[in-house]
């Protein structure tokens, strides 16, 4: 018997690799629901799995919508085709027909259904159909709370695993109320071994390949070249810069040397010249202060100091420092 939880954003964020240390050895993870919604934390908790070593498979929340609607959102939210999927069948999902209807799309949309979620309860709402035909069935039934998955399996009765609607479950969700690392989430149960899981799931090393491309495999085609159209304008205004692409970054100020920087360090050389400026413009003003003596300021000092300051701080200074004058003349260059 191995164990694995099943998550979506409702619980947010899940240590996975604390899961899988704590003897988790499968992920089932939300993935989308119905013809329009996608959870939000599937692609970094298909991810974070795969990258737990943990068997990772997502699922689809079957609404009354069109089934080939409903197909397209979960395709192309899946990420990648190879990641198994199981249809959660249950209250807002329809009659048996919706559900074997959506399947069929599913199936003709490339993905692999590996499980079929349709709880006692709901099966029962909706007339007791026959599930034969469907992928295995992944059953609910809830025993008791409080505990780690292991421990709580240990008091779920084995009638739990009876059969209905002529199939026998390969998976039990057995709880509602178990601690994964540190988290309260549904757990269940594989009748089976990690290999036999691995199988069921069509994976031949485990489970454990990261998706390739990661995060931006859950982007359309359109999306994609949307990404890459953004980083290279933001490549181009942070570094490129007015040089030739072989040249990185900006011209440095007038009269310096031909370093070329980022818009950043440009920004940060920027600001460590205005200090300088004004530690100059400071040390003028006690200058100024002493060489006029008791006759206050001289201002041929001033303007000869300020200049020197100017010049040495990598501006050039342009027009004439007149006392008592507007001296929006004076700037740096």
């Amino acid at each position: 018997m191995i164990y694995g939880p099943d998550v979506s954003h409702y619980q947010g964020a899940i240590d996975l690799r604390r899961a899988r240390a704590e003897g988790m050895d499968f992920l089932i993870a939300k993935i989308s629901q119905g013809a329009g919604m996608r959870d939000s934390r599937w692609p970094r908790n298909r991810d974070e799995g795969r990258a737990a070593g943990l068997l990772v498979a997502g699922y689809h929340y079957v609404t009354t919508e069109d089934p080939g609607a409903q197909a397209r959102n979960c395709a192309g939210w899946l990420g990648d085709k190879n990641v198994p999927v199981a249809l959660d069948h249950e209250r807002g999902g329809g009659n048996i027909n919706q559900l074997r209807a959506t399947l069929a799309a599913f199936r003709a949309a490339g993905m692999r259904v590996v499980l079929t979620y349709c709880p006692p309860f709901y099966w029962t709402e909706i007339g007791r159909p026959a599930l034969t035909g469907l992928p295995p069935l992944w059953k609910a039934r809830y025993y008791t709370t409080g505990g780690t998955p292991q421990q709580l399996y240990a008091k779920t009765p084995a009638a739990f695993w009876d059969a209905y609607g002529g199939m026998t479950p390969v998976m039990l969700q057995f709880t509602d109320g178990a601690t994964v690392a540190g988290m309260r989430v549904d757990a269940n149960a594989f009748r089976g071994s990690r290999a036999e899981l691995a199988a069921l799931f069509g994976s031949t090393d485990g489970g454990t390949t990261p998706t390739p491309g990661g995060f931006l495999m859950a982007l359309t085609d359109g999306e994609q070249a949307e990404v890459l159209g953004l980083l290279r304008t933001l490549n181009f205004q942070l570094v490129t810069g007015d040089g030739p692409k072989d040249h990185q970054g900006w011209q440095t100020f007038a009269g310096g040397s031909n370093e070329r920087l980022t818009i950043v360090d440009y920004l940060r050389r920027a600001n460590q010249k205005h200090e300088d400026i004004l530690k100059a413009l400071a040390g003028v003003l006690t200058a100024a202060q002493h060489a006029g003596g008791a006759g206050g300021v001289d201002p041929a000092l001033v303007e000869q100091v300020l200049r020197e300051a100017v010049a040495a701080a990598g501006f050039e200074l342009h027009g004439t420092i007149v006392p008592g004058a507007d001296t929006r003349g004076a700037h740096g260059a």
